[in-house]
């Protein structure tokens, strides 16, 4: 897990079971995401013009590998040494193979999420009148166009992928309303709080966890098409 203490100092620590940690990272200079089999820690770093992702062993915090890329580049998911990144300036979407340091394109818009598992892929692309939208497609085979939308963004997607966790695709501020979409655009359940969202992952094929700030305590709450239940303990003071 990353910590943030708040004095400025950051890191990458491995929780045992028991509660134990280890350092992996003793600083956390860019974006961080484990592969989904927990082998590998991705660190994408951005520079001038370029990115420069880090592959660590998650165990050891030991360099695998690394290259630099051109562009804006984003880590979207990985797993078994292969990840799928996102890029900008100049757009594109690409796999990276880290064991061969080899890549191959996916597509020319700029990806923004990507669930290997699932076979989901959802990348910005330019509508008529420079409108932004994105696209949901398979991530493998032909590459179906499954829904464009210039409204949503895809947050999450269910373990099969045909529901997605999706919020406003223009967004400034606090995350206040949050939505449940099949993979073909229809949507199924709105859920809106007085606070603001945090993180959502789906639990099942069905329902999703979403991390809820009230006005002065924080929950995960568990929402299906129907309704939303607390699923951990109230924590913290907001205010």
């Amino acid at each position: 897990m990353g910590v943030r203490p708040g004095d400025g100092t950051s890191s990458v620590q491995r929780v045992a079971a028991d509660g134990t940690t280890t350092p992996v990272m003793d600083r956390i200079r860019g974006d961080i995401l484990l592969s989904d089999d927990g082998l590998q820690l991705f660190e994408a770093v951005q520079r001038s013009g370029s990115s420069v992702v880090t592959v660590r062993d998650a165990a050891t915090g030991d360099r695998v590998t690394g290259r630099t890329f051109r562009g804006y580049v984003r880590v979207l998911d990985a797993a078994a040494g292969r990840a799928v990144l996102g890029a900008s300036a100049p757009s594109r979407t690409f796999r990276w193979n880290t064991a061969t340091d080899t890549t191959s394109r996916i597509n020319g818009d700029e990806g923004y999420f990507a669930d290997i598992r699932a076979d989901r892929l959802a990348s910005f692309v330019a509508a008529p009148g420079d409108t932004a939208c994105g696209d949901v497609t398979t991530l493998t085979g032909a590459r179906t166009t499954l829904w464009r939308s210039c409204r949503q963004a895809v947050l999450a997607t269910s373990p099969n992928g045909r529901r997605l966790l999706t919020q406003s695709l223009v967004t400034d501020g606090p995350v206040g309303q949050l939505s449940m979409y099949t993979d073909h655009g229809r949507r199924l359940a709105t859920y809106r709080t007085p606070g603001s969202f945090g993180p959502g992952a789906w639990e099942s094929n069905r329902s999703v966890l979403i991390t809820a700030y009230g006005t002065r305590k924080t929950a995960i709450v568990r929402c299906g098409v129907d309704a939303c239940e607390r699923a951990s303990e109230q924590i913290g003071s907001m205010g």
